[in-house]
């Protein structure tokens, strides 16, 4: 009996206890999904913000003429969890859960995905830009590549500030 009750509570745990994925770009799009995130999370929940940042490349600028070196892609990754880290406290939302943050180099669409199934979530939150039909089908959407690969929930917590409503 005491073994059943000790596995019964171990599956209560995991089933109560929520992994939130959060993907963000330092938008106010992706503030408004990060404090949404927060307001949802509750006291078992793990809250992990991730920032996947554009990586140097060939040619950035006048003074990349050939491959980056590892000190200035090292430089470029420190500035980018910088700006993270400024983003992260312009959030005014109290959680409580355990938030968890990390920056990534690559593409926003296959690290969120890989993170999801590495941690097992429960729920993916991004943030929408408010893209227009013409937009999204040109330059491609984030949110809605996952909404349409993730196998877990995803909620895409629309913009309050429109900053991309425009058309093209």
């Amino acid at each position: 009996l005491s073994s059943f009750l000790f596995f019964s509570s171990l599956f209560l745990f995991f089933i109560i206890m929520g992994v939130i994925v959060v993907g963000v770009d330092l938008s106010d799009a992706s503030l408004d999904a990060l404090n949404f995130a927060l307001k949802q999370a509750h006291k078992d929940d793990e809250v992990h913000v991730i920032y996947v940042f554009e990586p140097l490349s060939d040619f950035v600028g006048p003074e990349f003429v050939h491959n980056p070196t590892a000190e200035q892609h090292e430089k470029w990754h420190q500035r980018a969890k910088g700006q993270f880290e400024e983003f992260l406290k312009k959030s005014a939302v109290d959680c409580d859960g355990t938030v968890k943050s990390s920056t990534i180099p690559g593409d926003p669409r296959k690290h969120l995905l890989d993170l999801v199934e590495e941690l097992n979530a429960t729920q993916l939150i991004v943030g929408s830009h408010g893209k227009s039909f013409l937009q999204r089908a040109l330059l491609g959407s984030v949110s809605a590549h996952l909404t349409n690969h993730c196998p877990i929930p995803v909620t895409v917590v629309p913009s309050k500030h429109h900053e991309s409503r425009s058309t093209m």
